[in-house]
C-alpha cells in the first residue's frame, strides 16, 4: 500500500532569520524585464552552485516575464539570464538558506549573447512571497554561537521560542508543546508514541549531539501552510552531504570540574544548608568524511559522534546503606547525612552514527540514502517530579535503544516547470525506563507528599517497542507568476508496551512518612497498539497578483488507531482476560484550510505585510488508544495500612502484603471498566491568526514584527457517567458541599485560614461499591487562547558578524471547567498575564582572526513553558477527613474517595523569577594550507547568575524549597580541524 505525503512550511525571512519550505527547500524567483520595463518571456534562468550534485537547474521565464526555480539546497548559488538579441546577466552571491525564496530582479539589454554583464550585490533578505514565520541557523552560525549542540536546544536562539526542560516539545507564541516535532531532512524521528508522540528520546531529538553533520537548522516557530498537519513548532536538521571534493571534519569538547564556579550563595546558608552540585566532567566529539565516489555522480558522508558526563544533583545525596548506592559511598556513616556522597547521574559513552549517500542517477532523477543511528544509556535520572526530589535509589535508569532511522528520498525536476519528490522513512525508537537493578524485589517507589521526596524506587516503568515507517508524494508545478502542489503522506506503526512493577504495587503514598495511599496496577499490561493512517493530502496554490501575492491552501487528515486481539494473564489484583481487535480508536477524518497574504508594499522587495489564518489539528500517537485499550497499564489508589510497621507493602519474595491494602475500585482492571469513546468525538484543533511584518532599513539592518493569536477547541474530557454530575448548587447531582478551612500560614494569601467549597460524593457512589463508567467526549466550553506579540531586528555587519535581537509577550486565558468531579472546578478558569522573553545574540570578529559569539536571554524558567505549566506557583495539599476535621470525605480520586490534592494558592500569586543566562563563546582561527583549525572555550553562564528553576509545590515542610537551581559559570574547551 503506498503511503505518502510532503512536508512544505511558507515563512517570513529577516536576515539570518529566514523562511524555508523544509522539504522542498529554498527557491530562486523573480522578474526579467528589458531596459523599456517591458516584460521578457522566454528568458533561460539558469541557476548554478557546487552545493548541487548537478551543478545546474534551468527554468524559462513565463508570458509575465516571471520564473521561479524551486527545491535548492542551502549555499550560495550564481544565477544566469540568456535570451537571443540581449546581453547575459549574471547575478552571484546569491545566499540560500532553508527555504527562503530570494527575489532576484534582471535588466536585460540588447546586445551579443556572449555579452556577460555581472551584477553583485547584497543578497535579498526579505521573502514577499510567503507569509509564515521561520528562523534558520547556518552552520556557521552554529560553530560561533554557545549553547546546546542538539536540534531542540538551538531552539532557545529562535524568537519566541521556549525550550522546556522536561522530555517533550518547544512552543511559541501560544503553540502545544504536544504539537511541536524535531525532523531530519522533513521526515518526523526522534519522537516516541506514548501519549502525543512528542517525547524526544532518540535520533534527532535532545540525546543526539553530532554538530559536524548539520548543514542548518530550520525552525517554524508560527502557523503552517497546507503542507501540515500541526501549527506546534517544527525543528528540522537539513543534513550535510558529500561533494566533489574529499573532506574531513572533527569537533571535539570538553570541561571538568575544576572550571566551574559555584552561585548558590546563601542557599549554602540555613535554612537549605545546600551543597554545591557540578558537573564532575564532560566530553564529547564528532568526526565527518565526506567526498565523491563518482565525481558528479555518487557522493558519500559519513559521521561517528560520542559523548560522555557525569553531573552532580543538588540537595540529593546516596544513601550508604542503599544496594544501588556505588561501592565508594557505601561506607558513610549511616547516621551521619553530611557525610553522605552527593548524588550523580552516572556516566556511560553514548555513541551515534551517520551514513549518508546522494546519486544523481541521471539528469532528472536524484536518489538521497541516509542511515543514523544512535544508542545512548542514562544511568541515574529524572530526579525532579512536579518539584518533588528523587533520592538516587529513586532515579530512573533509561536506556534507549535500539533507536535507528533510515531514510531514502527523490527529487525529479521533470521539466523547467515540473517537480516531482517522494521519499519513505523506517525508524526504531525503543526505550524503556528501569528500576535501578540492585534495588530488591520488594522495594516500590515511596512518595512522601508532604516532604515532597520520592524513594526507595521510581515511580513509573516502562518497556516500549516501535517501529515507525512515514512515505511521501509531493508534485509541482511552478511557472513565474503561478504555483501548485500537491501531495499527500502517511505514517504508520505500532508499539509493544509493557509495565512490570513490583507485585504489581507502583507507588506507596505517606506524608510526613504516616501512611496514606497504594496505588496498584492490573499487572504487567504487555499490549501491542496499532495505527495505519497517520496523514493525509493536501494542495497549496500560490498566485503573484501585482506587488500581492496569495497562498491558498486545503487539507484532508486522517488518523485510524486500533487494538489487536490479545490476551493478559493474571495479575495479583487483576484476572486474565482476551480481546477480540478493537477498531477506530480513533477514527478521524478532519478538513483544513489555509490562506495567507503577502503584500510587496512598494515593489522593491524591501518592505512585506504579510496576514495568515488557518485551522490544525492537535498531534496524536496512541493517547486515545491506550484510554480505550484494556489491557494498557492502569493504576488503582487505595487506603495502605502499614499493619506490621515495616514501611513496606511487599514480602520479601516480592508478593504483596494483601492485607495492607483497602479495597479498590469495583471490577478494577477488567474490559468492562475500561474508559468507552464517544463515536462523535472529535480531534482537537485549534485557530491559527497572524499579522507580521518586516522592513529591511539598509542591506545590512532589518526590522520585524508581529501579532499572533491561537485558540484550541474541541477539547476533550471524561465523564464518568456511572455519577450524576455536580452542574451548581441547586442542582448538585450526586455532590454534597461542604466548607473546609484551610491552614494559616504566612505566605498564603490573607494568613491563610481561607474558607474552601468542597464536595463529597455520595457514599454509595464511591469507585469502590459503583463500577467506574468512563465515557470521552468533547467539552463545548472548554478552550485555551492565546495573544501575543512580538518585535525584533536583525544587523548584519562585515566579516560575518550579525547581531540577532527579540521582545516577544504575550497572555493566556485557560478555561477547563467540565469536570465529573467539582472538586476540580476551584482555578479552573485563569488568564496567565502577559509575560516577557527577551533574546539577543551576537557575532564579531577582532584582530588575529578571532571570533566574540553571546547570547543573552530572559524568559519564564524551563519547564513553564508547557502550556499548561504556568510560570507561577502552586501549594498542592493532600487532604483527607482527618486534614479538613470531617467525620468522611469521599470527594477524591482514590477507590473510597478518601484522598484529594487541594490547591491553596491562588494562580498568578507567586510567580516564578524570569530566567536569565548569558554564554559566550571565543574561537581562534588558524590556517595551514588546506588545513583550518578552532580552538574555542565556551563560558555557559558567564556571569555565574543563579535562577531556581523548580520549588516543591506539595505544601508541607518543604513548600517552596529549590528543587533545582541554574548551574554556575562554567567553560569547556574544544577544537575543530578540517581539511
Amino acid at each position: 500500500m503506498r503511503r505518502v505525503g510532503v512536508s512544505v512550511g511558507f515563512v517570513f525571512a529577516i536576515a539570518l532569520l529566514f523562511p524555508a519550505l523544509v522539504f522542498a527547500q529554498a527557491s530562486i524567483s523573480g522578474l526579467v524585464q528589458d531596459a523599456s520595463g517591458a516584460v521578457l518571456p522566454g528568458v533561460t534562468v539558469e541557476a548554478s552552485s557546487p552545493v548541487m550534485i548537478e551543478k545546474t537547474r534551468t527554468v524559462v521565464t513565463d508570458a509575465a516575464g516571471r520564473y521561479s526555480i524551486v527545491d535548492l539546497r542551502p549555499g550560495t548559488f550564481e544565477v544566469t539570464f540568456s535570451i537571443p538579441g540581449f546581453s547575459t546577466v549574471k547575478r552571484d552571491g546569491i545566499i540560500l538558506t532553508g527555504s527562503f525564496d530570494a527575489q532576484v530582479n534582471a535588466e536585460m539589454k540588447v546586445g551579443a549573447l556572449e555579452e556577460t554583464i555581472t551584477v553583485s550585490g547584497a543578497s535579498p533578505v526579505v521573502d514577499v512571497t510567503n507569509t509564515l514565520t521561520q528562523t534558520v541557523l547556518t552552520k556557521e552560525q552554529i560553530e560561533v554561537l554557545p549553547g546546546s549542540r542538539t536540534i531542540q536546544g538551538r531552539a532557545a536562539m529562535v524568537p519566541g521560542v521556549m525550550v522546556t526542560s522536561a522530555n517533550t516539545g518547544v512552543i511559541a507564541h501560544g503553540s502545544a508543546s504536544t504539537d511541536s516535532h524535531t525532523m531530519i531532512d522533513g521526515y518526523k524521528s526522534g519522537m516516541h508514541l506514548v501519549g502525543r508522540g512528542t517525547g524526544r528520546l532518540g535520533v534527532g531529538s535532545v540525546t543526539q549531539t553530532q554538530e559536524a553533520t548539520i548543514e542548518e537548522l530550520v525552525y517554524d516557530a508560527a502557523g503552517q501552510g497546507a503542507e501540515y498537519a500541526f501549527s506546534g513548532v517544527r525543528m528540522n536538521m537539513i543534513p550535510k552531504e558529500g561533494s566533489n571534493t574529499t573532506r574531513f571534519e572533527t569537533i571535539s569538547y570538553g570541561s571538568k570540574e575544576t572550571f566551574e564556579w559555584n552561585n548558590l550563595g546563601d542557599l549554602q546558608e540555613a535554612p537549605y544548608n545546600f551543597k554545591y552540585a557540578p558537573q564532575e566532567f564532560f566530553f564529547d566529539f564528532n568526526s565527518v568524511i565526506g567526498g565523491p565516489i563518482k565525481e558528479n555522480k555518487l557522493w558519500y558522508f559519513g559521521s561517528m559522534a560520542g559523548n560522555r558526563s557525569n553531573t552532580r544533583i543538588l540537595d540529593t545525596y546516596f544513601k550508604p546503606y542503599s544496594p544501588s548506592t556505588p561501592k565508594e559511598c557505601q561506607d558513610r556513616p549511616a547516621d551521619d547525612p553530611s557525610q553522605w556522597c552527593q548524588a550523580d547521574t552516572g556516566a556511560k559513552l553514548n555513541l551515534s552514527e551517520t551514513i549518508r549517500v546522494t546519486h544523481q542517477v541521471s539528469s532528472k532523477h536524484e536518489l538521497r540514502y541516509s542511515f543514523d543511528n544512535t544508542r545512548t544509556d542514562n544511568l541515574r535520572g529524572n530526579y525532579t517530579t512536579s518539584g518533588a526530589k528523587h533520592s538516587p535509589e529513586a532515579a530512573w535508569r533509561l536506556p534507549l535503544w535500539p533507536t535507528w532511522f533510515a531514510q531514502a528520498r527523490w527529487t525529479a525536476p521533470i521539466t523547467n516547470r515540473l517537480l516531482l519528490e517522494g521519499g519513505y522513512a523506517y525508524q526504531r525508537g525503543d526505550f524503556r525506563v528501569l528500576y535501578q537493578p540492585e534495588n530488591p524485589i520488594d522495594a516500590v517507589s515511596k512518595w512522601d507528599l508532604a516532604r515532597g521526596r520520592i524513594e526507595e524506587n521510581i515511580y513509573f516503568v516502562y518497556n516500549n517497542q516501535e517501529r515507525k515507517q512515514e512515505a511521501k508524494f509531493a508534485a509541482s508545478y511552478v511557472t513565474g507568476s503561478h504555483s501548485i502542489k500537491a501531495g499527500f503522506e502517511n505514517r504508520w506503526a505500532n508499539a509493544i508496551q509493557e509495565n512490570r512493577y513490583n507485585g504489581d504495587v507502583a507507588t506507596l503514598f505517606t506524608s510526613n512518612n504516616t501512611p496514606l495511599l497504594a496505588s496498584v496496577t492490573n499487572g504487567p499490561s504487555h499490549n501491542k497498539m496499532q495505527f495505519n493512517w497517520d496523514g493525509g493530502a493536501f494542495i497549496q496554490d500560490q498566485w503573484r497578483l501585482g506587488n500581492f501575492t496569495v497562498n491558498l491552501g486545503a487539507r484532508y487528515d486522517k488518523f485510524n488507531a486500533f487494538v489487536p486481539a490479545q490476551s493478559v494473564p493474571d495479575g495479583y489484583f487483576v484476572k486474565g482476560f482476551s480481546i477480540p481487535k478493537l477498531s477506530n480508536l480513533p477514527n478521524w477524518n478532519d478538513w483544513a484550510t489555509r490562506t495567507g497574504v503577502a503584500w510587496d508594499v512598494f515593489g522593491n522587495g524591501k518592505t512585506a505585510v504579510k496576514a495568515f489564518a488557518g485551522r490544525f489539528i492537535a498531534g496524536e500517537a496512541f493517547s486515545r488508544t491506550a484510554q480505550f485499550n484494556p489491557i494498557y497499564s492502569r493504576q488503582d489508589s487505595r487506603v495502605w495500612t502499614d499493619l506490621n510497621s515495616d514501611g513496606k507493602v511487599l514480602n520479601p519474595d516480592g508478593t504483596p502484603q494483601f492485607e495492607e491494602i483497602g479495597i479498590g475500585s469495583a471490577n478494577f482492571g477488567s474490559p468492562d471498566t475500561v474508559d468507552k469513546q464517544d463515536p462523535d468525538l472529535k480531534r482537537d484543533k485549534n485557530w491559527t491568526y497572524e499579522l507580521t511584518g518586516q522592513q529591511e532599513l539598509t542591506s545590512r539592518i532589518q526590522l520585524f514584527g508581529g501579532y499572533y493569536r491561537r485558540h484550541f477547541y474541541d477539547l476533550a474530557w471524561t465523564d464518568n457517567l456511572a455519577t450524576a454530575n455536580f452542574v451548581d448548587v441547586n442542582n448538585p447531582g450526586d455532590w454534597i458541599p461542604f466548607t473546609y478551612i484551610g491552614p494559616a500560614d504566612p505566605l498564603l494569601p490573607n494568613g491563610g485560614n481561607e474558607a474552601i467549597t468542597m464536595y463529597n460524593l455520595q457514599p454509595g457512589k464511591v469507585p469502590a461499591l459503583n463500577p467506574r463508567q468512563g465515557y470521552q467526549t468533547n467539552a463545548p466550553d472548554d478552550f485555551r487562547t492565546y495573544n501575543g506579540f512580538e518585535v525584533g531586528s536583525n544587523i548584519r555587519l562585515p566579516k560575518n558578524a550579525f547581531a540577532m535581537a527579540s521582545l516577544t509577550t504575550g497572555s493566556t486565558h485557560i478555561h477547563s471547567c467540565t469536570t465529573d468531579n467539582p472538586n476540580n472546578l476551584r482555578f479552573c478558569d485563569q488568564t496567565i498575564p502577559y509575560r516577557y522573553i527577551w533574546k539577543f545574540s551576537y557575532n564579531f570578529q577582532v584582530p588575529y582572526r578571532i571570533n566574540v559569539g553571546g547570547t543573552f536571554q530572559i524568559y519564564d524558567t524551563p519547564g513553564s513553558g508547557l502550556f499548561l505549566a504556568a510560570p507561577y506557583y502552586a501549594a498542592n495539599q493532600t487532604v483527607t477527613a482527618a486534614v479538613m476535621k470531617i467525620p468522611v470525605f469521599t470527594g477524591g480520586t482514590n477507590a473510597t474517595g478518601s484522598q484529594a490534592n487541594v490547591n491553596l494558592l491562588a494562580p498568578n500569586t507567586i510567580f516564578a523569577d524570569y530566567y536569565k543566562i548569558f554564554d559566550m563563546r571565543i574561537s581562534k582561527s588558524m590556517r595551514v594550507g588546506r588545513q583550518n583549525i578552532n580552538a574555542l572555550a565556551e563560558f555557559d553562564n558567564l556571569f555565574n547568575m543563579r535562577n531556581v528553576v523548580a520549588v516543591t509545590e506539595n505544601y508541607g515542610q518543604n513548600w517552596l524549597r529549590p528543587a533545582s537551581v541554574q548551574r554556575g559559570r562554567n567553560i569547556r574547551f574544544g577544537i575543530q580541524y578540517r581539511f
